[in-house]
C-alpha cells in the first residue's frame, strides 16, 4: 500500500522562489510551490516552530534555502505529482 500524501492548504508568498506554501501541524510536513516549474514538494519533519520562523522571515525563500532545502538527513522531501497538486 502506497503511503498517503497529506492534503495541505497553501498560501500565496512573495518570494523569488516560491509561488506558494503550507504546513500540516499533524505530520509536521511543509509544502512548497517554487517559481520556477510550478512543481510542489513536501518536507518533511519540520517543528510548528520551524514553519513559524519561515513564515516571520524577511525572505521566505533564503530562510527555506538556509533552513530547509538541501537538508535530506533531518527534512527528507518528496516531490508531488501533477495529480497530487
Amino acid at each position: 500500500m502506497k503511503p498517503t500524501t497529506p492534503t495541505i492548504g497553501m498560501q500565496a508568498c512573495a518570494s523569488s522562489l516560491l509561488t506558494h506554501h503550507g504546513y500540516d501541524a499533524a505530520t509536521k510536513t511543509l509544502a512548497v510551490t517554487f517559481k520556477h516549474g510550478g512543481t510542489t514538494y513536501h518536507y518533511a519533519n519540520v517543528s510548528p516552530e520551524q514553519y513559524a520562523a519561515l513564515t516571520g522571515a524577511d525572505s521566505i525563500g533564503k530562510h527555506f534555502a538556509a533552513h530547509i532545502k538541501g537538508k535530506p538527513d533531518r527534512h527528507p522531501h518528496t516531490k508531488l505529482s501533477k495529480e497530487q497538486q
